[in-house]
């Protein structure tokens, strides 16, 4: 499954190019290993990210998770996946990130308003949420740039990859919103 927009390209991740997705997280892991901990303990080399996106490829069809890398000229540059889908509710959580070298671009942003189509239209969800932490300014000019509201603030929500419990901020989308 593909989407094709202007200046990158949205595919489900195939586990046959897991080197380039070892090097995405490999490149990154410094600035991921806060807010994604158990993907940087999954893929910690080239044979564990095989592993891990064979997994994430019988999730997804299994309709547990939509695992989107983001690519540039066939390079993979990113990743954005639904994921926690509730289907009896219809909602599901977006989690994203960007190799340091495409950051503030705004290629996240635009892949996330993608995705937010795709959701609605195709999935047929009626909420998409992010949560992100409260020093996560990046992520947090991504939700309200995409229609999202804060919703609140979950108390020790989240542990980063130092072990310590962060506050997290809720955003929603409605379909109807949108």
């Amino acid at each position: 499954m593909k989407i094709i927009s202007e200046g990158f390209i949205l595919g489900i991740v195939d586990f046959e190019n897991y080197h380039k997705y070892y090097e995405l997280i490999d490149n990154n892991k410094d600035r991921l290993k806060g807010y994604f901990p158990k993907t940087i303990k999954a893929v910690q080399n080239s044979e564990m990210a095989k592993d891990y996106l064979k997994k994430m490829f019988v999730r997804y069809s299994n309709k547990e998770i939509y695992p989107f890398g983001v690519y540039i000229n066939e390079e993979l540059i990113g990743w954005i996946s639904i994921k926690n889908i509730d289907w009896e509710i219809g909602k599901g959580e977006l989690a994203y990130y960007v190799d340091k070298s495409n950051q503030g671009h705004g290629i996240i942003s635009k892949a996330v308003k993608e995705i937010v189509n795709f959701s609605f239209s195709k999935l047929e969800l009626e909420k998409l949420f992010i949560r992100t932490g409260p020093d996560n300014v990046g992520s947090k000019k991504i939700a309200l740039k995409n229609g999202f509201k804060e919703e609140g603030v979950l108390r020790n929500e989240f542990r980063i990859g130092n072990g310590e419990l962060i506050d997290t901020i809720y955003y929603g989308l409605l379909r109807r919103e949108v």
